[in-house]
């Protein structure tokens, strides 16, 4: 099978169910048939067809199991583009966390399987940029996969819950500085000159994928406080910038303090989501440190 016969899906080929998994700034995501199997097909707008299937090319070799396998591309009748990646039975990471309160140790390895995927999608060179709680599946044996084969970067620059290199409130901030259009108007603003410092945008240029582990960071605060809402005052630009230049995220550590959640977590997401990129943990410690923390847990059980 030759590599374009690997990589596109005949559209005869998918049965679509007309039940609707989701909806995004850029696509809609449906219940489908593949081979005998339950898949996500996802339509992409027709805009941006040559940018996504360039990513697509980037992703289809990705293996691991912390990554929702990718199954193919269909090019329909309509010039309708459609994403088809294995179905994951317990939805989103959000949907998950909102079932219920789950114990710390549970917690932990949902941080491990993300930091392991994430892991892999770097060594393969890959930078997702649109790391949150929505871009990750949870299949039916409770295995967190990384989703969403960060195609936000082909995205044009929407409102502020979705611009163009990932959600803001998740976007580390050497992103606003490598990625500054949007922001042009607050460039020469003295209060906002640390974040859009030609430094902070070489970090970014040289480093891309140290803007994963703050986002990580961010990631491992849903899932720590079950689900809760990120920054949710949030109501304009300037608020986020104000956020982003911070030396700390201290206002989402107290939430962590309020919820008695252990000094494990807190270190690991304040570590992640240090402003200097330079400074940031590896995910690779990340494992470490929370495995040693819940030692007597079977590693290789899912045990959820």
């Amino acid at each position: 099978m030759n590599d374009e016969n690997d990589f596109f899906i005949l559209y005869d080929d998918i049965k679509l169910t007309g039940q609707k998994l989701g909806k995004g700034s850029a696509s809609e995501v449906e219940l489908g048939e593949y081979q005998g199997n339950k898949v996500a097909v996802k339509r992409f707008d027709n805009g941006d067809i040559k940018e996504i299937i360039k990513e697509l090319r980037k992703h289809k070799n990705l293996r691991s199991e912390y990554i929702i396998k990718f199954c193919g591309v269909v090019r329909a009748s309509n010039d309708n583009t459609y994403l088809v990646t294995k179905f994951a039975e317990n939805g989103t990471l959000r949907d998950y966390l909102e079932k219920k309160e789950y114990e710390y140790f549970t917690k932990a390895k949902m941080a491990v399987d993300i930091a392991n995927g994430l892991i892999e999608w770097h060594k393969n060179g890959i930078v997702h940029s649109d790391l949150k709680a929505d871009n990750i599946l949870v299949d039916k044996d409770l295995i967190l996969k990384i989703s969403d084969f960060g195609l936000s970067t082909s995205k044009k620059a929407l409102s502020l819950g979705e611009q163009a290199g990932g959600a803001p409130k998740w976007r580390a901030p050497e992103r606003f500085a490598y990625n500054s259009k949007p922001y042009e108007k607050y460039k020469d603003d003295s209060k906002f000159s640390k974040l859009f410092d030609e430094k902070m945008a070489k970090h970014y240029k040289d480093q891309p994928h140290l803007s994963d582990v703050y986002s990580y960071g961010l990631v491992v605060w849903e899932i720590a406080t079950n689900g809760m809402v990120l920054y949710p005052g949030l109501k304009n630009v300037v608020s986020l910038l104000e956020i982003k230049i911070r030396d700390d995220i201290n206002d989402l550590v107290e939430a962590l303090d309020r919820k008695n959640v252990p000094p494990i977590f807190r270190y690991v997401i304040k570590k992640c989501c240090e402003f200097d990129p330079l400074k940031r943990i590896f995910l690779e410690q990340v494992i470490f440190d929370l495995k040693d923390m819940y030692k007597n847990i079977v590693w290789n059980g899912r045990g959820r």
